[in-house]
């Protein structure tokens, strides 16, 4: 079954025609697995589905990042010059400004718009049913707080993530998968192998106890089982565990889920994935 939209809009005296459509899959295809997804920056998101053989998932964020922190660089460069200009100048200089932000809203709206229509699509040909994601917006704020990366800041304040989360449940619903927003807090801090995410969440006190730290940006130590392994995959674990409750011990013998994940830097490598994953499925 097929569902078409239209929108139009006119910005900068251009008009704008935006067509888009959604096609209910089969829900017959879903086999109930559960599936958490991390949101960061470097990482725009990191995917892990329960189960003992799919492949984990990066999605490389960094050039959204270095995009938005150059734009904002020229941005304030050309805000800088148009005090120095006369009235005619400034009104140019404003123009160029106002067509730069329209210019980023549609690149960035398109970019995370293929981005989250891949996730959903990778979801549904695993046979996911349920996927967990932050909707906790103190939480998401918190990943640019607690970062030491000092362009986060300006980089966070104007991406579109809380959009991005939205793309996800959109066209997660159009392949039958269920979204549920969880509460974050802890669950890149902690083991999801090790670790009570539910119980330290609910008694604040514990957070002394913990069993794993982050040894560098981007890898965890289970200080228990001395392993060590992609941290943005521990966190997407630690999504389900608040929802579900579910242990994970198990994946001591699965530790490839977490330390090998398949790294994707361009909607053209999604795309080459999700296409042997249709091979695979024929």
């Amino acid at each position: 079954m097929l569902y078409a939209q239209s929108t139009a809009a006119l910005n900068n005296k251009n008009s704008y025609l935006q067509i888009s459509h959604s096609k209910i899959e089969d829900k017959n295809h879903l086999q109930f697995k559960d599936a958490g997804i991390d949101v960061g920056t470097n990482n725009i998101a990191a995917i892990f589905i329960n189960d003992g053989i799919t492949p984990s998932l990066i999605v490389d964020g960094r050039k959204y990042k270095n995009y938005n922190f150059k734009f904002n660089q020229l941005i304030a460069e050309l805000n800088k010059n148009k005090m120095i200009q006369c009235a005619k100048e400034r009104k140019k200089i404003e123009k160029i400004i106002s067509s730069l932000y329209e210019k980023r809203d549609k690149y960035l709206k398109d970019q995370f718009f293929k981005i989250a229509k891949r996730i959903a699509e990778y979801l549904y040909l695993n046979g996911v049913s349920t996927v967990y994601v932050s909707g906790n917006p103190a939480g998401l704020k918190n990943i640019w707080e607690n970062n030491s990366d000092k362009t986060i800041p300006q980089y966070s304040d104007q991406i579109y993530f809380f959009k991005f989360l939205r793309y996800i449940k959109c066209h997660a619903q159009d392949y039958g998968i269920q979204v549920h927003y969880i509460d974050e807090r802890f669950t890149s801090k902690i083991s999801c192998i090790s670790d009570d995410i539910k119980n330290i969440q609910s008694n604040c006190n514990l957070t002394n106890t913990f069993n794993g730290k982050r040894v560098t940006r981007g890898l965890f130590m289970d200080t228990v089982i001395n392993k060590t392994f992609h941290a943005d995959i521990n966190a997407a674990v630690n999504h389900i565990k608040v929802a579900t409750g579910e242990d994970f011990s198990w994946l001591k013998n699965r530790l490839f889920k977490l330390a090998s994940p398949i790294k994707i830097k361009s909607n053209q490598e999604f795309c080459k994935l999700i296409k042997n994953c249709k091979t695979q499925f024929k």
